[in-house]
């Protein structure tokens, strides 16, 4: 599925609240997850992630894209450098360079 193709997806099975930065389901994908759960899971690098559809995807990606209404052309960051705080004003796109430099200061 290519991010064109996903996003009408994204937009149909999740709900992203932009003042908390929380994503929930707006369906039921499976057994022992309702409607309305919270989304994500901390990875090794502390950044949410959750799996739908076979793939990981990180929660602050596809909370962006269900923002804007479009896959960003760009890193998705968080400004303040938590990586759990995935409310809109938080974040960012950068390059991969501003992003690099933004991580080692």
């Amino acid at each position: 599925m290519t991010a064109t193709e996903l996003l009408p997806c994204l937009l149909d099975w999740f709900i992203y609240e932009p003042d908390t930065g929380v994503l929930r389901w707006k369906r039921k994908p499976r057994k022992g997850i309702q409607i309305g759960d919270v989304i994500g899971t901390p990875d090794s690098n502390g950044r949410l992630r959750f799996e739908f559809r076979g793939k990981t995807y990180p929660v602050h990606l596809v909370a962006f894209a269900i923002y804007y209404e479009r896959w960003p052309k760009a890193q998705v960051d968080h400004k303040n450098c938590i990586k759990t705080d995935n409310r809109i004003e938080n974040l960012t796109l950068m390059t991969w360079s501003e992003h690099a430099r933004h991580h080692h200061r």
